[in-house]
């Protein structure tokens, strides 16, 4: 036998192991599916590194996502993230398919599948999943009391334009998903806020354009004590409509909120507004905008308690005056950036006082707030 006959090795003897190691080092999608395409060998083992799936939404009737998803799914198998946003025609049984293909799921997208109702959300039995988004999806209390049995450790929640949701569908959550920590339920508009009371776990929360009323609030933020964000903009009227003493109650009862949006709460009040800013003294970030009953002794309240707050929006602030700007500019020591625009009774003279004894504030005013 000839020297070294038989020795040759090609990249067809490297083990999976090395294989792995070499497709994981592939950062750029089009690289790894040129490495997909080499081989059957090769398309198996980046199979086993893919952990997200985007499913397309242009396909046009509910076969074809079905079938699409379930080959997805065979190929593959170590998915734990899927995002099915825009999936109008998807069926309640494409969640029986996540159920069995997908047992390690912990994300999951269903956003805008208006075909996904209360019998899908039955099949959904994932102990794993860490997130669930439901934004403007068909589901009601039922629906919710199944995630609330089937899914014990969800973390995240989106809600958002639910419409069929009440404070019995939330109170369910609270009672089954003992580790919910955040949940957006804006614009769903038969929330008046008591189902919050047994949500203990919750950090964040986002209940804007929703019709709280002051007995639902209160329960809330009671029931939620450890929240550290609270939005309850936009407040929209209803039978029962919010008022200074539910306002009142997040001084009271929420000690550890760091980040509080009360944009466009017309009802707000001098008293609530002091309320709050001598309870929630750790403070960080305040929105305030468009809320003109806030005069000139809430916003000596602000100075005077609000220690740590960092962010304060102010726009259209139709009361705040030259008086109240000083009682900020005097006090907030750690204020680092001030939304300012469209208040009638600040003088330009104010504003620039402002800016020259607390230089370190950022004042945003109309010509940089296109993002804000």
């Amino acid at each position: 036998m000839a020297e070294g006959e038989g020795c040759s090795t090609s990249v067809e003897d490297l083990p999976e192991e090395c294989l792995l190691i070499i497709a994981n080092q592939l950062g750029n999608r089009g690289d790894r599916d040129s490495f997909s395409s080499t081989c059957r060998r090769w398309l198996q083992v980046e199979s086993c590194l893919r952990h997200t799936l985007n499913l397309p939404h242009h396909f046009c009737d509910e076969e074809s996502y079905d079938h699409l998803l379930e080959c997805l799914l065979n190929r593959f198998q170590a998915v734990n993230i899927i995002s099915l946003t825009g999936c109008v025609k998807l069926s309640d049984f494409a969640l029986s398919i996540l159920k069995f293909k997908c047992p390690q799921l912990k994300k999951l997208y269903l956003d805008r599948c208006y075909n996904i109702t209360d019998d899908g959300l039955r099949s959904v039995g994932f102990a794993s999943l860490e997130l669930l988004s439901l934004y403007r999806c068909n589901v009601s209390d039922i629906g919710l009391d199944y995630i609330s049995r089937a899914c014990p450790n969800l973390q995240v929640l989106n809600l958002s334009y639910c419409l069929n949701i009440t404070d019995v569908g939330v109170s369910a959550l609270g009672q089954g998903c003992l580790n919910l920590k955040e949940m957006i339920i804006s614009n769903s508009y038969e929330i008046r806020g008591g189902g919050f009371s047994k949500c203990s776990s919750l950090v964040r929360l986002d209940a804007s354009c929703c019709k709280l009323s002051d007995k639902g609030l209160s329960l809330a933020v009671g029931g939620c004590d450890k929240l550290e964000y609270l939005d309850i903009s936009h407040t929209r009227s209803g039978s029962e409509q919010l008022g200074p003493p539910g306002f009142a109650t997040i001084g009271t009862l929420c000690k550890h909120l760091q980040v509080l949006n009360l944009k466009l709460c017309r009802a707000l009040d001098d008293v609530a507004v002091t309320e709050i800013a001598k309870g929630c003294q750790a403070l960080k970030e305040w929105n305030l905008a468009v809320c003109s009953d806030v005069k000139e002794a809430g916003w000596r309240a602000i100075s005077q308690y609000c220690k740590n707050l960092e962010i304060l929006h102010v726009n259209r602030c139709r009361s705040l005056t030259d008086a109240s700007i000083l009682h900020i500019r005097n006090g907030c020591p750690r204020l680092k950036r001030l939304y300012l625009n469209g208040c009638p009774l600040v003088s330009r003279v104010a504003i620039e006082l402002f800016k020259r004894y607390r230089c370190q504030v950022e004042i945003v005013t109309l010509e940089f707030m296109v993002h804000v």
